[in-house]
């Protein structure tokens, strides 16, 4: 089942080999992954790719968002708990379920 979001393999300047490279190598195969990769955690991304090449493509896959998107992706970083599942977060201290 092909994931939600802006599949990379249709933005052009995406060659086969950077597509395989980023799915094999971090999963990422949607714009939303990667602009939410290289905000978050820039450093393995520059590392894989270089840094011009890795900014480049991420400032690629952010074109392809529209604004309401990427808003929803930095809404998602400024969230005290990120794993928006739905559920509340796990308990801490003394709590429990």
């Amino acid at each position: 089942m092909p994931k939600p979001g802006h599949p990379l393999r249709e933005i052009p300047e995406f060659t086969p080999e950077v597509l395989a490279r980023l799915r094999d190598e971090f999963s990422v195969t949607t714009a939303e992954e990667l602009v939410g990769l290289w905000r978050t955690v820039p450093g393995p991304l520059a590392s894989f790719l270089g840094p011009e090449r890795a900014e480049r493509l991420a400032m690629l896959a952010r074109k392809a968002l529209s604004g309401d998107d990427f808003d929803s992706l930095v809404r998602a970083e400024k969230s005290t708990y990120p794993f928006q599942t739905g559920h509340d977060a796990p308990p801490s201290g003394k709590q429990t379920f």
